[in-house]
């Protein structure tokens, strides 16, 4: 069947009744704007819809149970979709740069939130995570910028460390008393030890007792405007704070054994800056500039380096966009 015949003059379409939407069946039709799928469809297939730049409305009936990789991708105009009780499945990169998409509820079915589902649903405000739900994988949630509030539930026992890369309006972000590998403090999921601040947002005070700040823990959160590094910490990856555009302060607690704040610069015990800010001074004495320690720094216009510097790591100053004046 050509699908793409189905569509009326007005951009409205109503399939007839089958048992699946096939793989790419209205792939790339910008003339699609609502769509319903009738009642005994049980899968949407591959790419169905990816690219219907366009299409503002689907009606999913229940008794659906899959949507397959990619089914919605670049689906720019979704503002909203109801998935059925019934689905059980969703596929990789389901709903990635859906743009408009504000708000969704997962069914209590799915067990897993696929790799890049939500990538840059820049207008997604809040997700409903079902209570079931054991999986969130990589950048799931990439730069999903306009999301609030994220509240991880009891039965999860995986979270991809890049899952919410770039969500820089998180305000909030709680996990159930009753998990048995995360929780959360300070607006911060913890490994459930609290020796491992695992993702923080714009609101996130680090712990007393937080050993490692994880790899990507604030990456991409340009709302961050200072941090503050307690005593407790040992382990900081070079680009924990990679991204963080809007940071303004960074202090560390005097009595840390392995780092300190200087001229609003995050420094190690070896000569190392590990993050840098848009107020920052790079002290005398410094060894090396850490790999993307002022990436997206764009307040950055003017910054010296020290003689002492031996080693400037990769992307250090990379999209520094208002750079004007002199790297002395």
């Amino acid at each position: 069947m050509d699908f793409k015949k189905l569509i009326q003059s007005d951009g409205s379409c109503i399939i007839p009744k089958r048992k699946s939407i096939p793989d790419n069946a209205f792939f790339g039709c910008k003339e699609l704007k609502t769509v319903v799928i009738p009642a005994g469809v049980e899968k949407i297939g591959r790419e169905a819809f990816m690219n219907c730049l366009n299409l503002k409305s689907v009606t999913i009936p229940d008794g659906v149970k899959a949507i397959e990789e990619r089914a919605f991708d670049n689906c720019f105009e979704l503002t909203g979709i109801e998935l059925p009780s019934t689905v059980n499945h969703i596929g990789d990169e389901v709903f990635r740069g859906c743009k408009k998409l504000e708000r969704i509820k997962l069914p209590e079915l799915v067990k897993t939130i696929p790799i890049q589902a939500f990538v840059s649903c820049a207008g997604l405000k809040s997700i409903e995570l079902p209570e079931g739900l054991e999986e969130i994988q990589a950048m799931a949630f990439y730069n999903c910028t306009s999301l609030r509030e994220l509240n991880i539930p009891e039965k999860v026992q995986f979270l991809d460390e890049t899952a919410f890369i770039g969500c820089a309006g998180l305000e909030k972000m709680t996990v159930h008393s009753g998990n048995l590998e995360y929780c959360s403090e300070e607006n911060a999921i913890l490994s459930k030890d609290k020796e491992i601040l695992l993702f923080g947002c714009q609101n996130s005070r680090i712990p007393n007792g937080v050993k490692e700040i994880a790899e990507y823990a604030f990456e991409g959160i340009s709302t961050l405007k200072s941090i503050e590094i307690p005593s407790s910490v040992y382990d900081i990856i070079f680009n924990s704070f990679k991204g963080c555009t809007g940071l303004e302060k960074i202090i560390v607690d005097k009595e840390n054994q392995i780092y300190r704040s200087e001229n609003n610069c995050l420094l190690d015990m070896y000569g190392g800056l590990i993050a840098g800010c848009k107020t920052s001074i790079i002290p005398q004495g410094v060894k090396m500039i850490g790999s993307e320690a002022f990436y997206g720094i764009k307040g950055l216009t003017e910054i010296v380096i020290p003689d002492s510097v031996e080693e400037i790591g990769d992307n250090a100053f990379r999209g520094c966009g208002s750079f004007t004046g002199d790297l002395i």
